[in-house]
């Protein structure tokens, strides 16, 4: 079996916060609830993490297309590593197996980020529990890989 939907923080909102970012405009770049944005310093706006993110802000909960304050700015949630997210796989987690690994991500067709099992290179989360029946990975993201957060792991 496999699973697909949009990540979204399920446990630890107390060590995220929402902060409102000018999202970019790039053709192809439109966040969608679930996804995960990075800090493009290049024109200061918030964009779509690419493969391997190498840098993860937070994960986006609603449309970049849709404007939401006057600015043309958008509300971002700011991850922390203490946050757990829910993820989806193409992989049916199994406890025993999977529960204490660290796995790199992807984003697939649909547009969902993913627990990817098959990465075990670029490596983004640590699986801290998960359910078979739905299918959901619970992960926490790396600190190594999370920016603005200060903590070297």
């Amino acid at each position: 079996m496999a699973s697909s939907f949009p990540a979204y923080v399920v446990f630890g909102h107390e060590h995220t916060r929402n902060e409102d970012y000018m999202p970019s405009v790039t053709a192809g770049e439109t966040l969608i609830p679930g996804d995960l944005w990075t800090w493009d310093d290049t024109n200061n706006k918030a964009i779509r993490c690419g493969a391997d993110p190498a840098t993860i802000m937070g994960i986006s909960e609603v449309d970049s297309s849709k404007s939401y304050t006057p600015g043309g700015r958008i509300p971002l949630r700011l991850l922390s590593s203490l946050a757990t997210v829910a993820l989806s796989s193409t992989t049916t987690p199994v406890e025993a197996t999977h529960v204490g690994q660290v796995y790199g991500i992807s984003r697939n067709a649909a547009g969902f980020w993913q627990v990817d099992t098959s990465d075990t290179t670029n490596t983004r989360v640590v699986i801290v529990r998960v359910d078979t029946n739905p299918e959901v990975w619970y992960a926490q993201f790396l600190a190594t890989n999370l920016g603005w957060d200060a903590i070297a792991s």
